[in-house]
């Protein structure tokens, strides 16, 4: 069946749908008529969000899905193929954790790999499992799950700066090499969004305060995020900037790159003193 929205009646998988904003891409597919395989390295929380989808008369399934796992992205794709009863048109490749609040020389090892384990390679196998699916069906799409961190580069950020500039390079990459395939691609670059990555992540209690309360100052809704992104993927815009201070640092960094680092490193300066 043909279409002209991506977003529309697809058959998707979303990772990371347990919560935050990869919940609200199940329930934003499912609105649209979507058929939802919602995996999550935590089942239980995928199994909450497939029974909301059902709740309201749609339909989901969850699966088992650790990222970080060539393996167990594989298995994710044939079991979703084996409920679907045919192809995935619809890949979010939304599974991430989060890190922050120490310097780069400072951040434990163990760190950095389980951010760039998630962050980055949890991408990189979700694309090297799903694109060639998507090439041979000729129709479809990929929304990756960057950051506004992908080209902020702010400071006490390392792991999850270099995790997500990748994501952003990847999807770049992508989007060349799909360049008249049918296959429409997506790098989603938030700001703040309403969630529990600064809960669930690996940052120091300062640090983790103040994401906090950024999130709940500046912080939009999971749920307009995962609207704004369809919508886009639907347009066929790669990059997706949903709010007006991811859009205003872009233009920054691009305009005014020397300009940028020097306020950053002043920021950077200036909360050390009143630390």
């Amino acid at each position: 069946m043909s279409r002209n929205k991506v977003s529309t009646q697809a058959a998707a998988v979303v990772t990371g749908a347990g919560s935050g904003i990869g919940r609200a891409f199940a329930l934003q597919i499912a609105a649209r008529g979507g058929r939802v395989v919602c995996s999550d390295i935590r089942l239980e929380t995928a199994q909450e969000t497939a029974a909301s989808i059902v709740a309201g008369g749609g339909e989901a399934v969850a699966l088992h899905c650790d990222v970080t796992q060539l393996q167990s992205v594989e298995m994710l794709a044939q079991e979703a193929e084996q409920w679907l009863a045919g192809p995935v048109d619809l890949v979010i490749n939304n599974a991430g954790v989060g890190a922050g609040g120490k310097r780069v020389g400072e951040t434990p090892m163990e760190d950095w790999q389980w951010v760039l384990g998630a962050n980055l390679w949890g991408v990189v196998h979700g694309c090297h499992v799903f694109v060639p699916r998507l090439r041979a069906l000729k129709r479809g799409g990929i929304i990756n799950v960057g950051s506004t961190a992908s080209f902020a580069a702010a400071p006490m950020m390392g792991p999850y700066n270099v995790s997500k500039a990748a994501v952003l390079a990847l999807s770049e990459t992508l989007a060349a090499e799909l360049s008249g395939s049918g296959v429409a691609i997506s790098a989603l670059c938030p700001t703040f969004v309403q969630t529990n990555i600064t809960r669930d992540g690996r940052i120091s209690g300062k640090s983790t305060q103040l994401a906090e309360n950024l999130m709940r100052w500046t912080g939009i809704s999971a749920t307009r995020v995962a609207r704004t992104a369809l919508d886009a993927l639907d347009r066929g815009q790669l990059y997706v900037l949903p709010q007006l201070d991811a859009r205003l640092i872009w233009r920054l960094k691009r305009y005014a790159p020397s300009s940028y680092a020097s306020g950053l490193g002043l920021i950077n300066r200036l909360a050390g003193a009143r630390a």
